[in-house]
């Protein structure tokens, strides 16, 4: 989950909004070959470059039991149109795709997600009226822990993506970035700098 940006947060903390949280589905099919967008909105939207299609759906959270078993999620959306089941149904009807669930501001689409969780479908049952896609979380042994190391003099952003945030024109102007504080400050980007300058010198940091 990324943080807030301000822009966020001041629409978070506002009694009347000036937009929406959106939450869209982004399914993964045939190892990333294909995508298929929704957006739970009344229209479609752009965000990160990409059209996300408006469509109904919701989310329902099954809670962990007794037995310490990982959370799974349920994506239901409306089978109607058959608009989505056409989508899936050449790829053994979705299963084994990745689902990643984003929230994401109306007002503030130039940004990142506030949320973004991946999930992969064990189950998916449909009828006539909707779809239901049975999600669970990867298997984590295979990834990397900690997830993330606060380096002093380092940014883990790719240069030029959402999270960096750097202008089009500096790019044009400062093709290659070398990901030091140092370089972020000569492209007016230092706000976004995504290291850490004033931890001491000598340790890492990792984020678990």
């Amino acid at each position: 989950m990324s943080s807030l940006s301000l822009a966020q947060i001041i629409e978070k903390n506002k009694l009347i909004g000036d937009g929406a949280w959106l939450i869209l589905a982004e399914i993964n099919l045939n190892n990333g070959s294909e995508f298929v967008r929704i957006v739970r909105n009344t229209e479609n939207i752009t965000w990160n470059e990409q059209t996300w299609i408006a469509y109904p759906f919701s989310i329902d959270l099954i809670e962990s039991n007794v037995a310490g078993e990982i959370p799974k999620l349920t994506v239901t959306a409306s089978n109607v149109s058959g608009v989505l089941y056409n989508m899936i149904a050449p790829y053994e009807g979705g299963v084994d795709a990745k689902i990643t669930i984003r929230v994401v501001h109306s007002a503030h689409l130039d940004e990142g997600a506030y949320i973004e969780e991946t999930y992969s479908v064990t189950k998916v049952v449909y009828n006539a009226r909707e779809i239901a896609f049975s999600l669970g979380m990867d298997v984590v042994l295979g990834k990397r822990v900690p997830e993330r190391r606060y380096l002093k003099d380092h940014c883990p952003f790719k240069y030029g993506d959402l999270n960096c945030g750097v202008s089009a024109g500096k790019i044009a102007e400062y093709p290659t970035c070398n990901k030091t504080f140092a370089n972020c400050l000569e492209r007016t980007n230092q706000h976004r700098y995504g290291g850490f300058p004033t931890i001491e010198m000598g340790g890492i940091y990792a984020q678990f």
